[in-house]
Order: C-alpha cells, then sequence, then structure tokens
C-alpha cells in the first residue's frame, strides 16, 4: 500500500563533453555505446514512493511477502538490471520476528555494502522518516556488513535524523526476519541508470544544513578547509594508476590536496565535498562524496579505459556538475574493473588544465 509520495518524476540532461574526454580517441565509441546501454539522455528518474507492507520478511536484500502459500518477492529488491544483483529471495523459514512495539523502515539496496552505493542509492531515502506517522516508535533498519563502514553510516543518519524517536538496527545478512508492519521507499537512483536529482539535491541541501549547525566543531577539525582536493585510493582497492604515487606529488605540486575518506568521519567527508571548489580521484566508491558538492563544481575521474562505467556521468548530470575522465590503457584484461592502468603524460596534463580551469570559473 502506498503512503506518500517522496519524489514526483523528475527530467534532467545527459551527454558525454567530448572536450572533457581524455584518452585514446579509440575508446570514446565504447564509451557512446555504454551511454547508449544505459539509457542514453535526457533522463527520467521515476516517481520515488513510500510502500507500507504487512506481514513481510526480509532476507539479506530482499522482502517477500506470503500470498495464497506462494513467496512473492518485491521486484524493486532484487532488480537484475543492478550492478550487484542479490539472488531471488525464496521462502522466508525459521525468521527472527521484529517486535511489534515498533513500526520499521527498511533502507537497503543490492550495492548498500558499498559506501558509494549505499550515499547514493540508500541515504537519501532516509528522508522518508519524517513522513511515516505509524502511531509508534519507527525504527530504521539497515543490513550491516562491514563494521568501520557501519558506523559511518549510522554517525551521518543519526547527524541527519529529524526525529528524536527514530532507532537504527543493523541487520544480519544471513538471518532472516520478519516484520508485521513494515515499511519500504523505491529507488532513487540505479545501477546504472536514472538518479532522482530531487533526491539528491535535498541530501547535498542536509549536509550543507549540518555543517552550518556546527561550524564551530568543523572549524577545530578542519582549520583551513581545501579547496581543491584529491581523492587518495589504496592499492588494495583496485582501479589505482601505476606511479600513483608520483601522480599525487604532481597534484599536490598544482594546488590539490590530499583527502583520505576511507579514514575520514562521515560528517568530515560532507563538509570537506560541500566545501571543494575542484575534486579529482580515482573512479570509485569514495568518489560519490561528490553529490554533496555545489552545482557547477568539475569533477575529474581517473579509471582504467576498460571500464566505461557511466554511473558517475549519471551522478555528475543529476547534481550538475562539470563531469571529466582521464583514461588510462589497462593492464589486466582479466579484471577489466579493478585493473592497474597507465595514465598517459599528455593525456593527464590536458585533464588537470581542464579541471584548474573549472576550478577557477567555480571560484569565481
Amino acid at each position: 500500500m502506498t503512503v506518500a509520495t517522496l519524489y514526483e518524476p523528475s527530467r534532467y540532461g545527459r551527454s558525454l563533453d567530448q572536450a572533457a574526454i581524455f584518452g585514446d580517441a579509440a575508446l570514446k565509441p565504447r564509451l557512446a555505446a555504454a551511454l547508449a546501454a544505459a539509457g542514453g539522455g535526457p533522463v527520467v528518474a521515476p516517481a520515488c514512493v513510500v510502500v507500507r507492507i504487512e506481514g513481510a520478511c526480509i532476507r539479506d536484500r530482499g522482502i517477500t511477502i506470503q500470498r495464497d502459500g506462494a513467496s512473492l518477492p518485491l521486484f524493486e529488491t532484487y532488480r537484475p538490471a543492478d550492478l550487484y544483483a542479490v539472488g531471488m529471495p525464496g521462502p522466508c523459514h525459521a525468521p527472527q520476528v521484529l517486535p511489534d512495539t515498533h513500526a520499521y523502515l527498511l533502507l537497503t539496496s543490492s550495492g548498500t555494502f558499498n559506501w558509494g552505493h549505499w550515499l547514493a542509492e540508500d541515504l537519501p531515502r532516509f528522508r522518508a522518516v519524517s513522513r511515516i506517522a505509524a502511531g509508534r516508535p519507527l525504527c530504521v533498519l539497515m543490513h550491516g556488513f562491514v563494521p568501520a563502514i557501519d558506523r559511518r553510516k549510522i554517525e551521518l543518519m543519526r547527524a541527519l535524523s529529524e526525529r528524536a524517536d527514530v532507532q537504527l538496527r543493523l541487520l544480519r545478512p544471513d538471518t532472516a526476519y520478519r516484520a508485521a508492519d513494515l515499511y519500504f521507499v523505491s529507488p532513487v537512483s540505479g545501477q546504472p541508470g536514472p538518479k532522482h536529482p530531487d533526491a539528491l539535491a535535498d541530501l547535498a541541501a542536509a549536509g550543507e544544513a549540518l555543517i552550518r549547525r556546527q561550524a564551530k566543531r568543523w572549524w577545530r577539525l578542519i582549520p583551513v578547509r581545501p579547496k581543491r582536493i584529491f581523492v587518495t585510493r589504496r592499492a588494495a582497492r583496485g582501479r589505482v594508476p601505476v606511479a600513483w604515487d608520483e601522480i599525487c606529488t604532481l597534484l599536490q605540486a598544482r594546488g590539490y590536496r590530499p583527502f583520505d575518506p576511507e579514514g575520514a568521519p562521515a560528517l568530515e567527508q560532507v563538509a570537506v565535498f560541500a566545501g571543494a571548489e575542484a575534486v579529482v580521484g580515482c573512479m570509485g566508491a569514495a568518489m560519490v562524496n561528490t553529490l554533496f558538492c555545489r552545482p557547477g563544481t568539475p569533477v575529474l575521474h581517473l579509471a582504467p579505459d576498460s571500464f566505461p562505467d557511466p554511473y558517475f556521468l549519471d551522478l555528475a548530470a543529476a547534481r550538475g556538475h562539470r563531469y571529466g575522465v582521464c583514461y588510462g590503457t589497462a593492464l589486466d584484461p582479466t579484471r577489466p574493473s579493478q585493473t592497474t592502468y597507465v595514465l598517459d603524460p599528455a593525456h593527464l596534463d590536458r585533464a588537470l588544465a581542464w579541471l584548474d580551469g573549472g576550478a577557477q570559473r567555480s571560484a569565481a
């Protein structure tokens, strides 16, 4: 049963700026094909609604209900097109029963274990807590995977919460749960696919408001907030260019300060990206933090040419950012999305000149 519409459908433009793609010319047809496979542009992001489900069973990131002896899955929790597809859930055997002292809101998606996907796909739906009047305390459920990331998620949700009565609970992905009264919010972002610009804008605005409320704390944590940042990425995560240390030194010489989101509290990440005039970093989860950047901010991604993923193009288009990519030659074709790669110095130099110019326009 639909109980509220969180967002109406919204349209935005999505196209590749060929002048902001730096790499071998032979790559560009593959980029165009990847964009076409994602739906091309312009894009219509569908409406986002809050639904109430009675007698729901949660297993991993899937939801099922029992009807006439059959276990019926909620399609939005196992969308086959998602990057990390969750298998179709079957019958819910011997589940833990969640106490009926609370109503429950489940925030989950196929990529919820990943900080970036959670940030763009789950967190914007947290706004639904203000639209749920259940007549009892509300408990927000999410799946726990990596304790350090889970702590950052909880930190950010508590800081953003507008309701004092909201509780947060982590679920185990290997355990089934049954809830008599469960709320679920339809997706605001796809993998790949549309990202609702209003949902992301509201999250960015909430982040800005949070920074203003805690201004004294931020100035103590970050005495001089960097305006031009490069986002560091650890080699173990993959998708890092060869000679990354030398590239980092080059970026610092051009006035870009390093920032390691993996080692920073969630609230500090919001503050740093919200104040950035230009961002450069390896394409990956940490770069989803750019959704907190103001419209018009230039964002340059570094990536292997075996990874023409339009996900971040969609993110930039939905937020009104200037999107650029510098592609390097992939070294391991068996791991196209995680391989190391070699950046051509000429391509990188032109990409950084583009980023510097964008930073000057952003500051003006």
